[in-house]
């Protein structure tokens, strides 16, 4: 839903600058790596991350066409020094593999790639792993949004679990907030988190 992702892109707006590092989970389509690109500007660092190749392939396409420079990233972070969009054609799981740095926002929508093949989706187990090492990597006042949706095989039980896993992250350490329309049950859903 459009203004889920309105919301995610307005909650991390008011953390990121330019310069800074940030995440795209599930680079899907490229729109959030593009919000996060133009946040941060030529000095900051976009990882987007996402284990089908077409979904690499149209954020690619999608970033050259609004003149935004992406390079694919095979390997690890290590030696990476200069700013830019680098798209990583592998398991969000393995952040920790790519980014050492600290980063000052993350998004992820779970599901499916939209136009792509629906058996293949976020899963409750790999989805929370993932977010667990992206908080780590979080720096203070950095924030997280997810988007998660129940209308697909699945969504519900993934939604649950990522929920659960935001309302129990210690309150000392973490503001944790839920976006939800109330009057529609199958609509998606937004969880932040904000490192404290």
């Amino acid at each position: 839903m459009d203004r889920m992702v309105t919301l995610a892109h307005k909650f991390l707006e008011e953390v990121l600058s330019y310069g800074d590092t940030a995440v795209d989970l599930t680079a899907g389509g490229g729109w959030d790596t593009l919000f996060l690109a133009e946040r941060t500007g030529v000095r900051g660092r976009v990882f987007a991350f996402d284990i089908q190749s077409a979904a690499i392939a149209r954020t690619h396409s999608l970033l050259a066409a609004k003149g935004v420079n992406a390079v694919s990233l095979r390997g690890t972070e290590a030696g990476l020094t200069d700013g830019g969009v680098f798209l990583v054609n592998d398991d969000h799981q393995k952040i920790r593999s790519y980014v050492q740095e600290k980063v000052q926002g993350a998004i992820a929508n779970l599901g499916y790639l939209p136009g792509g093949d629906k058996s293949i989706l976020t899963g409750a187990e790999t989805t929370l792993s993932c977010l667990r090492d992206t908080l780590s990597l979080l720096a203070p006042g950095g924030r997280m949004a997810v988007i998660a949706y129940v209308g697909h095989g699945g969504g519900p039980r993934e939604a649950e679990a990522v929920s659960s896993f935001f309302e129990e992250l210690p309150s000392t350490r973490w503001g944790t907030m839920k976006v939800a329309m109330m009057n529609r049950k199958a609509a998606p859903i937004l969880l932040i988190a904000e490192k404290v």
